[in-house]
């Protein structure tokens, strides 16, 4: 699963993009549990949390490329798969595609 956005893209806010790979992310760790409302925290859903955090610590890959952006990833044990988010600082909403980064990202995950 390939994630690909640039932060100057006017047409769909990035933050976008950060959902989706939270949301695969999300998939893989430990489940949060709250009883008695998402405000308050426990001394188990904090225990719970911390856990969330450093699991993802664990998992995830983060690569600064500078004046590119970054790439993060982690491999979904659950679903066998590669999911991999490629945050470039330009790009717009219609050029991402064509930066060298992109493409190097793209033939590296999919073997191209």
């Amino acid at each position: 699963m390939l994630i690909a956005h640039a932060e100057n893209d006017w047409d769909i806010p990035d933050f976008h993009a950060d959902v989706l790979f939270n949301a695969f992310l999300d998939g893989v760790l430990p489940r949060l549990k709250h009883s008695h409302g998402a405000l308050q925290e426990t001394p188990d859903t904090l225990s719970v949390s911390l856990e969330r955090r450093a699991v993802k610590r664990k998992i995830t890959k983060h690569i600064d490329m500078g004046n590119f952006g970054y790439i993060d990833n982690f491999w979904d044990r659950t679903k066998n798969r590669n999911v991999t988010l490629v945050k470039a600082k330009y790009g717009g909403h219609d050029y991402l595609g064509i930066q060298e980064g992109v493409q190097d990202a793209m033939g590296h995950m999919f073997k191209l």
